[in-house]
């Protein structure tokens, strides 16, 4: 099967359109012979013309050319790396998230603090204007009794 597969990959773009039609048409006419029904792909193989089939094959791209086992244990090898790698990306990728994660949540809890003391801060003195301003209305009131009293004697 693997000198099959090198020989169809060897073949030439025409070479290999003219025989895919033609395995294609003697696959659907066995097919029929025999009384089944072929499949649907194959039909419609049987019914393209060469032209079509080579059109295709540039459209699409050839088939992947078929490794031996020992290209694809070093294709698996490649790809085992590939996702290690990608999984150690990703793993260092969610460290860093979960950092950024626990330093936001502890600026939010600095400036929630800051916030807090502000608010506390502002109530303080706004405690003391009053203060200064009863203070002051009083010394203001006491002075006009003063004033008022002066006056009167």
């Amino acid at each position: 099967m693997t000198r099959l597969i090198r020989h169809i990959e060897d073949l030439g773009v025409d070479e290999w359109a003219t025989l895919t039609r033609r395995a294609a048409v003697e696959a659907v006419a066995a097919a029929e012979r025999r009384g089944k029904k072929p499949p649907a792909e194959l039909v419609a193989v049987a019914a393209m013309t060469e032209r079509q089939l080579v059109e295709r094959r540039a459209r699409n791209g050839p088939a992947r050319q078929r490794l031996s086992p020992v290209m694809q244990l070093v294709e698996a090898d490649h790809l085992r790396r590939i996702a290690e790698a990608r999984a150690r990306e990703a793993h260092q990728q969610k460290l860093d998230a979960e950092a950024a994660a626990t330093a936001a949540r502890a600026e939010a809890e600095q400036s929630a603090r800051t916030a807090d003391a502000a608010r506390a801060e502002l109530r303080t003195v706004q405690q003391q204007s009053a203060e200064r301003d009863r203070a002051r209305a009083a010394e203001q009131l006491m002075a006009a009794i003063a004033a008022a009293e002066g006056a009167e004697a």
